[in-house]
């Protein structure tokens, strides 16, 4: 089983005396149900699944405005084997959104009070239209995202102590140790190009080759790309299947923005809206809107018809172009690391909390990332190569007047080093960039102790 950090937010809602149901969203293969058995077993809870995508009976016990009692009954019946304990018995409702009845009587079956109820769903937003009562105050959303780095370096064996020290160097602004630095970088660049999907991470750690890693990201695209087929409206499938399928060419691009009529010609954003809404919706893609000032708040400043548009995985984007895998594990300077780094930011971004934006004006130039925290704002640019101290469009911001940052991140190959108004961090680093006032606790070692998994 892969660590998840979302395993912390199932305990916390385990223990709370709200019986809200759980409700664990995000895009297929993610690992939402692998959570909740997980989570079953370590707690020793009796776990009845009901799948909705692969079982009809588990849809008919839903049908015909049944009363709570003879749903459980017929829950009853789908684990015999299994006797269904009050205080110690979790439903799973899998895949919720293929039975939009489940999801309206999930209201009443939490006022029940005998069980615990986790829903999991991987198109609930776009397939809210279906529902006829939504339960509203009755759930506690959970958004589940792949794996990001500190969850990669977890599989990957890297020491928990280890963790610790790089996050104690992020809050001290302290450099890491040579030897760590040049192995984390190594082991970001792999993330590069294996990315977050678990079954994808699993295979990476269990084989020497990334072949079989390849083979699932293909099959997940493929999955991805019947999903779009089957779900999205008809009159939107087209339009949102080209959308999804050149966003790794648009992204290789120099200019990241989605260019619109590169889907449609003279493609306008009212056109081609719903099918963007929808991608978003289910979770697929990762749009980054522009402001038009970098200042708080965000959201008054965004035009929402400009945008660069990210896959949710950085592993799916690089599976695009496997030939270049070869040369992302080798560090090549001939490399376009623009369209890798930027999807993997947004991925890890997204993960912590924070809504994407960037900026870009002539007068100033193009910044990667603009995020929100609190009441200010921060600049990120992902740089690669050596020469990333240069970075004249985060120069020409940190100059004008009215504008006023928390800080100004470069993220790159070299080691913690602050300049000036500018915070060089390392890669990696971009993991422990939480939003919101959450804080690492410093558990001072020896680094010297240490070692690394062959």
């Amino acid at each position: 089983m892969l660590k998840r950090k979302a395993m912390e937010s199932v305990q916390r809602w385990y223990k709370t005396e709200s019986r809200k149901a759980l409700c664990i969203i995000g895009a297929r293969q993610t690992g939402k149900t692998t959570l909740v058995r997980e989570f079953a077993k370590e707690k020793n809870l009796i776990l009845i699944e009901l799948n909705f995508l692969s079982s009809e009976n588990a849809k008919e016990i839903f049908n015909g405005s049944p009363t709570i009692d003879e749903i459980l009954r017929q829950i009853s019946l789908i684990d015999p084997e299994k006797d269904m304990i009050p205080g110690k018995t979790i439903i799973l409702l899998d895949e919720i959104q293929e039975c939009p009845e489940a999801r309206t009587m999930v209201k009443f079956l939490v006022e029940d009070g005998r069980f615990r109820y986790i829903e999991t769903g991987s198109l609930l937003g776009v397939r809210l239209q279906e529902i006829r009562s939504v339960p509203v105050g009755y759930e506690q959303l959970l958004n589940l995202y792949p794996l990001d780095f500190e969850e990669f370096m977890w599989a990957s064996k890297i020491n928990d102590d280890v963790i610790q020290g790089l996050k104690n160097c992020f809050d001290s602004l302290e450099p890491v140790p040579d030897y760590i630095h040049t192995r984390l970088l190594s082991l970001f660049r792999t993330y590069l190009v294996v990315g977050g999907m678990p079954e994808a991470v699993s295979a990476y750690t269990t084989n020497v080759g990334l072949n079989p890693v390849f083979e699932i990201q293909n099959a997940i695209w493929n999955l991805y790309q019947q999903d779009i087929a089957k779900y999205a409206q008809e009159n939107e499938r087209i339009r949102a299947r080209s959308i999804f399928d050149k966003i790794p060419g648009q992204l290789m691009e120099s200019n990241k923005r989605f260019v619109l009529n590169k889907v449609e010609p003279k493609a306008r954003f009212s056109i081609l809206e719903n099918a963007l809404d929808w991608l978003t919706e289910a979770g697929l893609v990762l749009p980054c809107l522009n402001t038009t000032a970098p200042v708080f708040p965000l959201k008054l400043n965004e035009k929402r018809s400009i945008f660069k548009l990210f896959l949710l995985d950085t592993g799916l984007l690089t599976s695009r172009f496997s030939n270049l895998a070869l040369g992302i594990l080798q560090n090549s300077p001939a490399l376009n690391w623009g369209a890798f780094l930027e999807n993997c930011a947004a991925q890890i971004l997204c993960a912590n909390e924070f809504e994407l934006y960037y900026y870009n004006s002539k007068n100033i130039g193009e910044i990667d990332f603009v995020i929100e925290s609190g009441q200010q704002t921060s600049l990120i640019e992902m740089k690669s190569g050596k020469d990333f101290t240069r970075h004249p469009a985060l120069d020409n911001a940190l100059k004008q007047s009215g504008w006023s940052f928390d800080k100004a991140y470069v993220f790159c190959e070299g080691n913690i080093k602050q300049e000036g108004k500018i915070l060089y961090l390392p890669w990696y680093m971009l993991t422990f960039l939480k939003n919101g006032s959450q804080e690492n606790i410093f558990v001072p070692f020896n680094y010297g102790d240490l070692h690394f998994p062959d």
